[in-house]
């Protein structure tokens, strides 16, 4: 038996602040079925490349998680739970005005998101793959945009980007890296959980985070409590040796 593949869905909330109304938020998911007869890691390979790496990260071809904490949640689910669908998350865009760590309209929204709507008891876990543009302002995608011009012009003319080109690039990736962290700390906020194996955070590209049902219907956690928490990182690689170390 295979379940259906369900395709992307956009689901949005009205955010009313001090009685007033301002831009709706929207989350895009896709429910990905649990049981897909040996198929899990081909179906999520089909549907687009980040889904893929995840997938491969995290699963094995069942569609069973093969990282112990994710193993572990799922055990603490009931038995009717724990194979209902996946919900990915594929995005999430947020008014620009709440785009900060203080702001607890973010993960409330989220939660919103996550079990006001039609989403609601449809799936046994939530995953999301964090991206810094979520957290982003205005001046953050001028830079970011820009950054990448300068770099396509580059690739174009073939040519070794100059000093200053490269040094607003390394700005853009490390502006681009805070406000990854800072999203994370709004879906902590909101009750996610960050995979922490070190044979994940060691080895992949991105960060990985998970949510129960239930997890996003606990108090809601405050800035010190995720600041204390903190984000799981890959080692920074070894220093190249140069001169007399080299020789060493």
């Amino acid at each position: 038996f295979i379940e259906p593949y369900f395709g992307y869905h956009e689901v949005s909330v009205k955010i009313k602040v001090d009685e007033q109304v301002i831009k709706p938020a929207t989350l895009t998911v896709l429910l990905l079925p649990r049981r897909s007869n040996g198929r899990f890691l081909g179906m999520c390979d089909a549907i687009e490349d980040e889904l893929q790496r995840m997938s491969v990260n995290l699963f094995n071809n069942r569609g069973d998680p093969r990282v112990p904490c994710m193993k572990d949640a799922l055990a603490s689910c009931e038995v009717t739970e724990r194979w209902k669908p996946f919900l990915y998350i594929k995005d999430v865009e947020l008014p620009f005005e709440y785009r900060s760590l203080e702001a607890t309209v973010p993960p409330k929204v989220l939660r919103s998101l996550l079990l006001d709507t039609t989403l609601r008891n449809r799936y046994s876990m939530a995953l999301y793959v964090p991206h810094g543009m979520t957290q982003a302002l205005k001046s953050d995608e001028q830079s970011s945009h820009a950054a990448a011009r300068e770099m396509m012009i580059t690739q174009i003319t073939g040519q070794a980007p100059s000093a200053e080109v490269r040094e607003r690039q390394q700005k853009a990736e490390d502006r681009l890296e805070a406000l990854t962290v800072q999203s994370m700390y709004q879906c902590f906020r909101a009750g996610f959980r960050q995979v922490r194996e070190p044979a994940v955070v060691g080895k992949a590209s991105n960060y990985y985070l998970y949510a129960l049902p239930q997890d996003l219907e606990s108090p809601l956690l405050s800035v010190c409590e995720v600041l204390e928490v903190g984000v799981a990182k890959a080692p920074p690689p070894p220093k190249e040796k140069t001169g007399v170390e080299k020789l060493l």
